[in-house]
């Protein structure tokens, strides 16, 4: 058995040499020789190119080349991108593990504010009961326009308010 590893450097580069020739050779043929394309045909179709091409086609591994330099790359970049950029960060960011981490921040805001004063808490919910009929006194007469405009503006409100009794 003889190991390839050790074989001196022609040798080992003797299919590049029959690439290049074979490159070279059809290259001259297609350029510089005036061929019948019916001649070309039935040449194609004979069972000797046939044999010729099912050698060549499986034997040197075009395939896997193509495979390796082309495909792998191409496949690594699709992973890189949508997989993991689109499906695995955007959507999880604005589905479920984006919607847990927003409440636990929330909850955890809402906690630290608390004084475990009982004024504290009841100021807090005269203050969003008249917040909130503030929002519908003004959709009632048409200043804002909508009730997702209500929502932004009490959330404003409510944002900061917590803000300054964060400060207090």
């Amino acid at each position: 058995m003889l190991d390839s590893e050790f074989l001196p450097a022609i040798v080992k580069n003797i299919p590049l040499f029959f690439t290049i020739f074979g490159a070279s050779l059809s290259l001259f043929l297609i350029n510089c020789c005036s061929v019948n394309k019916y001649y070309v045909y039935e040449y194609k179709m004979s069972t000797a190119f046939r044999f010729i091409y099912t050698f060549l086609n499986k034997k040197w591994h075009f395939d896997q080349i193509i495979n390796e330099l082309i495909a792998l790359k191409a496949m690594n970049f699709g992973y890189s991108l949508s997989f993991k950029t689109l499906d695995k960060g955007l959507i999880e960011q604005l589905g479920p593990t984006g919607f847990a981490a927003t409440i636990f921040n929330i909850s955890f805001n809402l906690t630290a504010i608390q004084t475990g004063f009982v004024y504290h808490t009841v100021f807090l919910f005269i203050y969003s009961f008249c917040l909130y009929f503030f929002g519908y006194f003004l959709l009632s007469l048409g200043i804002v326009f909508s009730i997702y405009n209500i929502q932004f503006i009490l959330l404003f409100f409510g944002y900061f308010l917590l803000s300054l009794s964060k400060t207090a």
